[in-house]
């Protein structure tokens, strides 16, 4: 028996065949190897791999009378590591009708085996056989459970993996776990998950996250309205060094309009400009969004800015141009008038996109009088106008039954070097259709010459189409007989 051990336990190569040949050589002197012989033999020949070998000594033991133990179907589950799933299914069914539980290890290599492969469905439903068998899985078996759980996205299955763990054991789990679970619970947009691993990450294990990680959770929590963990984790940008960015600023500014809070919001609008960083109509949207349902709102928010302005606060145009952008977007042309003559009382000047956002107004009203006169202004304060501006007063001519400019403000954006969208030709067509003009034909051209395709809704209104422009009804113009083309052709008999 000592010679057997003695050859087993050799280093690090293991001979299991002259360990076979000893214990042989037992039985032929009737010294019966014991469950610590049968035991040891499994251990060298899961070692090296040797599976088939594996399973005849638990046969061979079996026949001896000798009952396994859960450490020798570890031993089984270790010899089949390289060989299929099905080869793991047997040795379970086996250890089943030998009755021998399983222990910590033997669901330890099961899972982990799974979880190796990426088999997420498997290695759960093993590790939800924990409570059945009356034992505690070892932390790495299941880190790694939660860890492939997390990085597949499922950010609620691996917390919910992590929470019960640290439930029924006395260990916790380490720090790389609850990084990989606030990564997924980021990514999945999963704000419970997100602030309880944030807390856990930065809080418990004082850990400085990446600059990835931590957008991921500013987007989050600008999603959720959570702009305690966005400043948190603006701050943890700062904290490793990122230089401050307008999307950083953006998302904390989302982060309070969707929790109501537009005062907090414009003071990072003075934030921002403090940083030398200039907001653009993009990081200023979701204010307008939040309060462009009531115009209440918008006059509070107005006065907000005048507010701050009197405090002598840092607030360029951004500010003053979103409220302009929410009385926009409610249909309140007159109210945005009157919030663009007030900027002079803050010692601003208007700008392009404030022109803009007017001149659609004036396009949903259909005012051309004043769409003149901000262009007049534009003139007058040398802004440039840009292809969203010639756009505007285009689709604003076209609003009106004289609709000549159009054409004018056409080649003019074309001389300014402004390729004209889709939308400005299909809105001229339509007009030119609607008013009989055969001019939709150069549109039309036009279009073709841009690459553009012309839209299905468009084609079809063509296709019913005159060649002037006039409507075919084919019921009211019957088609007319060979000799009664040729008598009107002719002028007459022939």
């Amino acid at each position: 028996m000592k010679r057997v051990i003695q050859l087993i336990n050799q280093r690090p190569r293991r001979r299991l065949v002259p360990c076979l040949a000893s214990a042989a050589e037992m039985k032929q002197k009737g010294v019966m190897p014991n469950l610590v012989i049968y035991n040891s033999m499994l251990e060298a020949a899961a070692e090296d791999g040797f599976w088939l070998d594996a399973w005849a000594i638990l046969d061979d033991m079996l026949l001896m009378g000798v009952k396994p133990n859960a450490m020798s179907f570890n031993h089984l589950l270790h010899a089949v590591r390289f060989k299929h799933n099905h080869h793991v299914a047997r040795v379970i069914n086996k250890m089943e009708a030998c009755s021998v539980k399983p222990n910590a290890q033997t669901l330890g290599l099961i899972i982990t085996r799974y979880a190796a492969e990426g088999n997420l469905e498997m290695a759960i439903r093993h590790l939800l056989t924990v409570p059945k068998y009356n034992v505690v899985p070892d932390l790495q078996t299941v880190q790694s459970v939660i860890i492939l759980a997390a990085r597949n996205n499922f950010s609620r299955l691996a917390l919910d993996l992590a929470n019960w763990f640290e439930r029924i054991s006395t260990r916790r789990l380490e720090e790389s776990v609850w990084v990989n679970c606030l990564i997924a619970a980021a990514e999945t947009s999963h704000i419970e998950g997100v602030h309880q691993c944030w807390n856990t990450v930065t809080k418990h294990f004082k850990t400085l996250l990446d600059e990835g990680i931590c957008l991921s959770v500013l987007n989050t929590a600008a999603r959720h309205g959570s702009p305690e963990l966005a400043t948190e984790a603006l701050q943890m940008l700062q904290t490793i060094n990122v230089p401050p960015q307008e999307h950083h600023f953006a998302a904390i500014i989302e982060a309070f309009c969707q929790s109501g809070q537009v005062k907090e919001a414009i003071l990072v609008l003075d934030l921002m400009t403090s940083s030398d960083i200039v907001p653009s109509i993009e990081t200023t949207k979701p204010i307008s969004e939040s309060i462009k349902q009531d115009l209440e709102k918008i006059d509070a928010t107005w006065q907000l800015v005048k507010e701050f302005h009197k405090e002598g606060r840092r607030l360029d145009i951004s500010a003053p141009r979103a409220v302009i952008a929410a009385a926009v977007a409610c249909g309140d042309l007159t109210r945005a008038l009157t919030f663009y003559k007030a900027l002079s009382q803050f010692n601003l000047s208007p700008e392009l996109q404030i022109y803009n956002l007017l001149l659609q107004a004036c396009v949903r009203a259909t005012d051309r009088r004043m769409g003149d006169h901000l262009l007049a202004d534009m003139k007058t304060a040398k802004v440039a106008p840009s292809r969203d501006t010639y756009e505007n007063i285009i689709h604003l001519c076209l609003t009106q039954p004289v609709y000549e400019d159009a054409f004018f403000y056409l080649e003019e954006m074309k001389a300014a070097g402004f390729k004209p969208p889709l939308s400005v030709y299909t809105a001229l067509v339509d007009k030119c259709l609607s008013a009989n003009d055969t001019r939709h034909q150069i549109a039309l051209q036009e279009m073709e010459e841009c690459e553009y395709v012309i839209p299905p809704a468009l084609q079809s209104r063509i296709a019913g189409t005159g060649t002037r422009g006039e409507v075919v009804e084919a019921s009211t113009q019957p088609s007319l007989s060979e000799g009664e083309r040729r008598f009107i052709e002719q002028g007459g008999l022939v």
